[in-house]
């Protein structure tokens, strides 16, 4: 039974890069369903086993966090938007604990990773063939933008920011079998295009940003790594530049000059206003519209700690930054070699809660749970080299020079 739990957490994170494309009627999305089965499973499962892991602080302060939001109710300023945020904040609570819970190993943490990266790369894939179809997501009238597998445009471009680094920690430190090692490098390529074709500044600076902190923490590596790393980023950049829309990388590369960024410092500057009249409690989870703009609603804040802020009050923000900590704190004490890529993976959360509302995102809960789940695991097995007993399963999970194998 655990091992069909697994399966269906398997599929909840595969699905997640393009769950807005596949619809279920009574479902909402194919990510509901597999949770569903997910819960029920893991129920019988942990009712066999009698005993569950105990959870880091990571996952409590996001319990808390959760918990928090539902209390507000007591005292939100529009019970409807309230009541339509914790269900999925629920979801998001029991889908944590679940990777958690049913990747405790790790193998099963690594087939997480693939699971996410070949989830990503259906996206990719979808947005490619808009592109080259000439598939326009427009956003102004001179603006031109490309996005894929139902996700927001932005939503897609830190999706494939958080993958880069996700696809090199399995490069590098994982996979020993050289052919796929050498599979692993045409997505990041492909990902830096897709990334400036969806037109998103905050997902551009954040690829940087991943690329800025792999290439100053690395400098270990092998030269082997140094120059497949270096010929991927000058691969990307010519496609960017030879396939990349003008107009879309006018965009990318406005900056603050922006309209849309200086707008969003007009809705930042309100929304502390109205914060400053609540800012213990906040107005209720799921009210920043109502609260800032009043009943006829208005623009998202484009930021999740001011969401939160505004929402759940300077205890709500407390917990989801606790959370965010900890997660920083496991990745401090996970072996140094492994370090840079979960900082990179951290630095795109960072930027893309900056910019938008990733307080509900699954893509930043998930990295919540995994990267925590994952250096935890590697701290407690680091030196270990016990020997793979699946061959077949080593090829995508044994670690290259320095095997932390755990059987499933």
């Amino acid at each position: 039974m655990n091992k069909i739990t697994f399966v269906f957490v398997l599929l909840m994170v595969f699905v997640v890069p393009f769950e807005e494309q596949m619809a279920i009627e009574s479902f909402q999305s194919v990510t509901r369903l597999f949770g569903f089965m997910a819960i029920i499973t893991g129920f019988f499962a942990v009712a066999i086993q009698g005993r569950i892991r105990r959870p880091p602080l990571t996952i409590i302060f996001l319990w808390l966090f959760w918990a928090w939001s539902v209390l507000s109710m007591g005292w939100t300023i529009s019970s409807d938007h309230s009541l339509v945020r914790i269900p999925t904040y629920t979801a998001l609570a029991i889908f944590v604990w679940l990777v958690w819970e049913f990747a405790s190993t790790f193998p099963r943490q690594v087939l997480l990773i693939w699971a996410y990266i070949f989830g990503y790369c259906i996206s990719l894939a979808d947005q490619i063939f808009s592109f080259h179809g000439a598939s326009l997501v427009q956003v102004g009238e001179e603006e031109s933008r490309f996005a894929g597998g139902g996700l927001n445009a932005n939503d897609l471009a830190y999706v494939g920011a958080v993958t880069i680094p996700l696809t090199l920690f399995l490069a590098l430190r994982v996979v020993k079998n050289p052919i796929l090692r050498l599979c692993c490098w045409p997505l990041v390529p492909l990902a830096t295009l897709g990334i400036v074709l969806t037109g998103s500044r905050g997902g551009t600076i954040a690829l940087v940003t991943a690329v800025s902190v792999l290439v100053f923490s690395l400098r270990r590596a092998t030269w082997a790594f140094r120059i497949m790393f270096v010929a991927a980023g000058l691969l990307g950049a010519a496609l960017v530049t030879r396939l990349a829309p003008e107009k879309t990388i006018e965009r990318v590369t406005e900056g603050t000059e922006s309209h849309t960024f200086q707008l969003r410092q007009l809705i930042w500057a309100a929304a502390l206003e109205r914060w400053g009249e609540s800012p213990i409690t906040g107005w209720g989870t799921g009210t920043f519209r109502v609260a800032v703009w009043g009943a006829g609603g208005g623009y998202i804040a484009h930021n999740a700690f001011l969401t939160i802020l505004v929402e759940t009050g300077l205890v709500g923000l407390g917990f989801f930054l606790g959370a965010a900590l900890m997660t920083f704190y496991c990745v401090c004490r996970a072996p140094p070699e492994d370090r840079p890529f979960f900082w990179a993976i951290l630095a795109v959360w960072f930027l893309a809660s900056m910019v938008s509302p990733w307080e509900y995102s699954k893509s930043g809960w998930l990295m919540f749970s995994l990267v925590t789940n994952i250096c935890m695991t590697l701290r407690a097995t680091e030196g270990n080299r016990q020997a793979p007993r699946s061959p077949p399963m080593a090829v995508l999970v044994t670690p290259y020079g320095n095997s932390r194998l755990r059987h499933a």
